[in-house]
């Protein structure tokens, strides 16, 4: 069977791990989109989530309903095929440090899961 992209972190024997499932392929996307700034990506500037935004404005309850309308607002528009099931947090304000848990659904295949980044 053909790869269908590449999984993160870029570790393992090769550098680029292959991923052959569409929950793989899925997953490792929403995870680049979430941690990716618009304009840093070559030839799709509107790629990304901007994110880092928020780590300067000070970590709260604001801070996580801001990057809760901001996944919720724009991941249909990148990923159409993902409903969100849930945002939710576990931050660290002292590290200056956001715990993030995105719970969604793959609506084509009815497959679940959940992604955890911590932005800093």
């Amino acid at each position: 069977s053909a790869a269908l992209g590449f999984s993160f972190p870029l570790s393992g024997r090769a550098v680029f791990n292959s991923t052959y499932t569409t929950k793989d392929v899925i997953k490792t996307n929403l995870i680049n989109w979430l941690l990716t700034n618009k304009g840093e990506r070559v030839m799709r500037p509107t790629f990304g989530a901007n994110l880092r935004d928020f780590i300067g404005e000070g970590i709260n309850a604001g801070t996580d309903l801001a990057i809760e309308e901001r996944i919720r607002n724009n991941i249909s528009i990148e990923f159409p095929e993902i409903t969100v099931k849930g945002v939710s947090f576990d931050n660290q304000p002292d590290n200056n440090t956001i715990n993030l848990f995105v719970n969604y659904l793959i609506r084509n295949i009815g497959a679940e899961d959940q992604i955890n980044i911590a932005i800093q």
